[in-house]
């Protein structure tokens, strides 16, 4: 199974890069003609549509490759920050206790108190809309997660006899959080981060369906299915199954790489 996640990853990598080749039309070119057309539909330039045109004229599939690039960048750029600054946290819960501890995972549990989306639409809200805001807006949203796991397992390495050792022989905070403790949570962080990737596009999408995501005329698949897809899926169902399909392929396939990292790392699983 995660070889097999692993595999649609890359292709929907190759996918996203290759974008201009895949789909030679721009994914913002309007041509009133190829409104709602067919798949295989022509183009007056003799290049075809192969999934057909949107409810403005545009080309489905440059529009479906060219949002792959949107949610590919927001899900790493947003993983990155939230897993950064979560795993930097609960480094210093761990490692300090008492009231930097108390006041880091009381202000954790008052971000877990709304939920996720929510608190990305009212980041979105408040600022102007561009890609960096959804960026950072779906970014902090991943704290948490990163934030209670990193802790957990620094917690139990604090303990261990070569902390102590560390300490007793004058390493400073840094040196030790960041030579000793980190190398030894830095698998806990990558199977972090690679099965967020999943949520991280999901808000992402989201966020563009309610119109709160990636400004347009840039193609996101959220904004697809809620502009095109709902209204005229009846006239070309690509419009709605074809961002839709690839959404949830590219999901699913992040969910199964992280759990293939997940068993392959933890002993109490490997081999089952």
């Amino acid at each position: 199974m995660g070889v097999a996640g692993a595999f649609f990853v890359l292709a929907l990598v190759m996918f996203a890069l290759l974008a201009d080749l895949v789909a030679p039309h721009s994914p913002t070119a309007i041509i009133p003609s190829m409104r709602l057309a067919r798949q295989g539909a022509v183009a007056p330039d003799g290049a075809p549509y192969l999934l057909g045109g949107d409810e403005l004229g545009r080309d489905l599939l440059a529009r479906v490759a060219h949002g792959a690039r949107i949610s590919l960048a927001v899900g790493v750029v947003a993983v990155s920050i939230g897993t950064t600054v979560g795993s930097l946290l609960g480094l210093l819960s761990a490692h300090f206790m008492g009231k930097v501890d108390l006041i880091i995972q009381r202000i954790e549990d008052g971000q877990q108190s709304i939920p996720p989306l929510l608190l990305a639409m009212l980041l979105t809200s408040i600022v102007p809309a561009s890609i960096w805001v959804v960026m950072v807006a779906v970014g902090i949203t991943q704290v948490p997660r990163s934030n209670r796991v990193i802790r957990g397992a620094a917690l139990s390495i604090e303990a261990a006899p070569y902390i102590e050792s560390a300490r007793a022989v004058g390493c400073g905070t840094g040196r030790i959080l960041f030579r000793h403790i980190l190398p030894n949570v830095m698998p806990h962080i990558i199977i972090i981060a690679t099965t967020s990737l999943g949520g991280a596009i999901i808000v992402e999408a989201s966020l563009s369906f309610l119109g709160l995501g990636v400004p347009p005329p840039n193609p996101s698949w959220g904004s697809m299915i809620s502009a095109g897809g709902r209204e005229f899926m009846f006239r070309n169902p690509s419009l709605l199954f074809a961002p839709a399909t690839v959404l949830a392929l590219t999901v699913l396939s992040f969910n199964m790489v992280g759990d293939a990292l997940r068993d392959l790392w933890d002993p109490r699983l490997r081999g089952r």
